[in-house]
């Protein structure tokens, strides 16, 4: 079992940007997944990896795409939200293209 600290694209309390979920599968910071948040399905960006918390976790629901996002995005991303001051959630929904969530249909 493997634990991530992920970004979710919606604010869930003020003073908090980043929450910890478990996954079985190996993710690397960058990749766009969806995760439970309340009674929502929401996407989020996986931030880092972490050690075992000493509370339980929920798990990743699922990979949206098999491409991480580049470092150079995801260092920008935290140097805009403390420099505007502005919530992490908030820096990510703008930087992931429109969309992002929605179910595609298969071809």
């Amino acid at each position: 079992m493997r634990y991530y600290e992920v970004v979710p694209t919606r604010i869930f309390r003020a003073d908090s940007d980043i929450l910890t979920y478990t996954s079985e599968q190996a993710l690397e910071p960058g990749f766009i997944v969806t995760v439970p948040l309340g009674k929502l399905t929401v996407v989020a960006v996986i931030w880092n990896a972490v050690k075992k918390p000493d509370f339980p976790t929920k798990p990743i629901t699922r990979i949206i795409y098999d491409t991480p996002l580049p470092p150079h995005l995801l260092t920008s991303a935290k140097w805009l939200s403390e420099y505007y001051l502005c919530p992490l959630p908030e820096v990510i929904r703008a930087i992931l293209p429109a969309g992002v969530e929605k179910k595609r249909r298969q071809k």
